[in-house]
């Protein structure tokens, strides 16, 4: 939010400059300067101007903001929508002790992505829209939050494959290597998710941005659970390849 204020206030800087440039152009090109008596009244005419097209640029921005929220919104309905209809499906695709796994692994998901990022995720967006005129300022954050996130991810899966036996019972009370090896490739598909969404925000692509959080708050969990064929360890490993493709190849064409 902070940076699409930020956003707002620079458009209505350059309204504010696009008023003067007019004006004075319009004074050039009549070819005479206005005379003293009418001088007070060329600067109200100036001011009301200027007021008016910064109204303008505001207006515009506004619209794009609540364009913006307004797409945000429904995606995250949908995604809310789709959990639902997940959560019922896999009940009854992997019994009751599957469907205990799954909701622990799920929730381990949520609780140990979002460390990781390192708030790579919040930061990324608001540095990238600041430095939008800019196409190697936006290149810089773009490289320098993957190559922090990977770093990290990185150590995490190094360790997490070290230790799998330990965090199989830590997470689900009985070695579990399996289902710990499948977390961890989850892991690192919602890690390509959050940057490329994040991107993508950064670069005011809002739209984008919201087909992507379907996509893969939805539509990859479902098919996960669909090719699972009742194991929860194959539908982790499903959903989690299909985040690393999406995230990776939305990342790439940014």
């Amino acid at each position: 939010m902070g940076w699409s204020v930020s956003l707002a206030r620079r458009g209505s800087g350059s309204g504010i400059a696009a008023a003067g440039a007019r004006i004075a152009l319009e004074v050039d090109v009549a070819g005479r300067p206005a005379p003293t008596s009418s001088l007070g009244s060329f600067s109200m005419a100036f001011a009301l101007r200027a007021l008016q097209l910064e109204r303008n640029s505001l207006s515009t921005s506004l619209r794009k903001l609540v364009g913006s929220l307004w797409v945000t919104f429904v995606a995250q309905g949908a995604v809310l929508a789709g959990v639902f209809f997940i959560t019922r499906l896999s009940a009854t695709s992997f019994g009751a002790v599957g469907f205990g796994e799954y909701q622990v692994a799920r929730r381990t998901l949520a609780v140990v992505v979002f460390p990781l990022l390192c708030g790579i995720g919040v930061s990324m967006p608001r540095y990238m829209a600041r430095d939008l005129g800019s196409r190697t300022g936006v290149a810089s954050w773009l490289v320098a939050s993957a190559g922090l996130g990977v770093a990290l991810q990185a150590v995490f899966l190094g360790l997490g494959l070290l230790f799998a036996a330990s965090l199989g019972k830590l997470t689900f009370g009985v070695d579990r290597r399996a289902l710990v090896y499948s977390l961890l490739i989850a892991v690192a598909g919602q890690f390509c998710h959050n940057v490329a969404y994040a991107a993508m925000r950064g670069l005011s692509h809002f739209r984008s941005a919201a087909f992507l959080q379907v996509t893969d708050g939805v539509l990859a969990p479902l098919a996960g659970v669909l090719v699972a064929h009742g194991s929860v360890a194959r539908a982790l490993a499903a959903a989690g390849g299909i985040w690393v493709v999406i995230g990776t190849c939305a990342f790439v064409r940014i």
